[in-house]
C-alpha cells in the first residue's frame, strides 16, 4: 500500500481546484506585457503588476551548461555564480551585506539552457535592483580567490545532489535519456570538471555567450512599462558584445529502451522512468503533454497512484510525473519512491501503455486540468516566478506572451489530443531502478 496521512475528497477537491482557478486567472490578469528588443539584439520585458509592491528583476541568458567545454563540466554553474563576487568598487566580502541593508534578494539560476541573476525586493528598491544586476553582467569582476570558494560550494552540491536518492535517481535517468548530448550532465557538472576550470575559462565564457543578443531582462511589478524600459535601455547601455546567439544543439533520436540499475548503500529504492519528448518551439503537444502527465502522476487519484496504491505487493511511498520543458527537448518523467524491483517497473510500464488506448474520461481529464491549473497558480503567485517564467519561455522559443494563454490552452486539451501525446512521445523509455544495499554477487540478483 502506498502510505499517506489524508486522501482529498473529490468534493474538496473540486472546490479547492476552482479556487486556484480564480487565482491562476488573476495572477495573468496582469496589465499586457511590453517588450522591445533593441538594436544590439538586447530583449528588455516589463509586466506591471499593480497588485503588488514587491519588484523582481531576472536578468537570463543562454548560458547554461550545455556550452560546457568537454572536460570543464560546471563551467556555466561556476561562472554565474561569481557575479557578485566582485562588482565594481565595492569589496567582495561586502556585495552581500550591501543587498541584505536593501531588503533585496539575489539567487544565482542555473539550467541545462540557461544561466539567471533574479534580485526581489520592495518597489522602492526598483532603480538600486536594476543598477546592481546591470553593474554584475557589464563591469564583471572574476576573482581568483573566489573562485576556488565557487568550486568548493558546487562540489558539495553535488556530493549533497549524489546523496539525495531523487536527484541521484533523475541524475541517472537524464544521462540515460542523453547519452553523447550536453543534457547528459546536470549544472552542476562534475568534479573533475569543476576542479579544472580556471579564471581565464570563466572570463573566455564570459566573452563568449554574455552579450545583449543572447539575454533578456524582464522587470515585474508595480511598474509603468514604458520609463521602466527606458530606464532598463539606459541601465544596460554598457553591457556589450556583438556575439550572436550559439546555434541549436540538436537531441540524437532514442531508438529504444535502455535500463540501469544501481545500487544505492543507504538510498531507498527508488523507480525513475524518462521519455524524450518533443523541442518547445517546434510543437502543439505542450499543454496535451502537461495534462497527460499529470493524469498519470499528479495527485492520489492519477492512474500511477492508484496502481501502486491498489497493489498487495508494493509499498510505495510517493509517486508522480512531470513534464520538464528544455530548448532542445521536453523530458517527461514518472517515478515511484520506495519500489525497487522490476515488478514495480513492469506496473508503471504497463499503466503508461494502457493510457494509450483507453485515455481518461471525461471527469479524469477534467480532475488532470484542474491540477495542472492549480500548479500554475501556485507558481505565479510571486513576481520573482512570472519573471523567470516570461525568461524561460523566451529561451524555449515561444511567445513572450504564452502565460496569457495558459489557462485556455490547458482547458482546451481533450481526451483524444492526450492520448494522441501518449502514443508519439511515451515510447523508448529510459528506466533507472535503484536499490537499497549493495551490488549483487554475479550469482543473483
Amino acid at each position: 500500500m502506498i502510505r499517506r496521512s489524508t486522501r482529498t475528497t473529490r468534493h474538496t477537491w473540486t472546490t479547492v481546484a476552482a479556487v486556484f482557478v480564480l487565482a491562476a486567472l488573476a495572477c495573468t490578469a496582469s496589465a499586457e506585457i511590453q517588450h522591445v528588443v533593441l538594436d544590439d539584439g538586447l530583449t528588455l520585458v516589463v509586466l506591471p503588476n499593480p497588485w503588488s509592491q514587491a519588484v523582481a528583476l531576472s536578468v537570463m541568458v543562454g548560458a547554461g551548461s550545455k556550452y560546457d567545454p568537454e572536460g570543464l563540466e560546471g563551467l556555466a554553474q561556476i561562472t554565474n555564480e561569481l557575479f557578485f563576487e566582485g562588482l565594481g568598487e565595492i569589496p567582495w566580502n561586502e556585495v552581500y551585506d550591501e543587498l541584505s541593508a536593501q531588503g533585496v534578494d539575489l539567487k544565482c539560476l542555473t539550467s541545462e539552457d540557461t544561466a539567471e541573476i533574479i534580485l526581489t525586493g520592495h518597489e522602492a528598491r526598483f532603480d538600486y535592483i536594476v543598477d546592481m544586476a546591470a553593474a554584475a553582467l557589464s563591469e564583471p569582476v572574476f576573482l581568483i580567490g573566489r573562485l576556488e570558494h565557487e568550486k568548493k560550494v558546487a562540489l558539495d552540491s553535488y556530493e549533497a545532489e549524489i546523496a539525495d536518492a531523487w536527484k541521484y535517481a533523475y541524475r541517472e535517468v537524464t544521462a540515460l535519456l542523453y547519452e553523447d548530448h550536453p543534457y547528459e550532465d546536470t549544472p552542476l557538472g562534475t568534479p573533475d570538471g569543476m576542479d579544472a576550470v580556471t579564471i581565464e575559462d570563466v572570463e573566455g565564457f564570459y566573452e563568449r555567450y554574455y552579450s545583449p543578443a543572447n539575454t533578456i531582462v524582464v522587470a515585474v511589478g508595480d511598474l509603468m512599462p514604458e520609463p521602466t524600459l527606458a530606464r532598463l535601455e539606459s541601465a544596460f547601455e554598457q553591457y556589450d558584445g556583438s556575439v550572436d546567439p550559439p546555434e541549436p544543439i540538436p537531441v540524437p533520436e532514442r531508438t529504444s529502451q535502455t535500463v540501469k540499475k544501481l545500487y544505492g548503500g543507504e538510498r531507498p529504492g527508488f523507480v525513475q522512468i524518462g521519455f524524450a519528448g518533443p523541442r518547445p518551439s517546434e510543437t502543439d503537444d505542450l499543454a496535451a503533454l502537461s495534462v497527460l502527465m499529470a493524469a498519470l502522476g499528479a495527485g492520489t487519484e492519477s492512474r500511477l497512484y492508484r496502481m501502486l496504491d491498489e497493489s498487495e505487493d508494493l509499498i510505495v511511498s510517493s509517486a508522480g510525473a512531470f513534464a520538464s520543458h528544455r530548448a532542445e527537448q521536453a523530458r517527461l518523467i514518472v517515478y515511484a519512491m520506495g519500489a525497487s524491483d522490476s515488478e514495480a517497473v513492469n506496473g508503471m510500464l504497463e499503466e503508461i501503455a494502457r493510457i494509450k488506448t483507453d485515455p481518461p474520461d471525461e471527469r479524469e481529464l477534467e480532475r488532470a486540468k484542474e491540477n495542472v491549473i492549480a500548479s500554475f497558480a501556485l507558481r505565479m503567485q510571486r513576481n520573482a516566478e512570472k519573471a523567470t517564467s516570461i525568461a524561460r519561455d523566451h529561451f524555449l522559443g515561444l511567445p513572450i506572451d504564452c502565460c496569457d494563454t495558459y489557462i485556455a490552452d490547458i482547458e482546451a486539451v481533450t481526451a483524444e489530443q492526450l492520448r494522441a501525446a501518449a502514443e508519439r512521445y511515451l515510447v523508448n523509455p529510459a528506466i533507472v531502478l535503484q536499490r537499497p544495499g549493495a551490488a549483487p554477487t554475479k550469482r543473483g540478483i
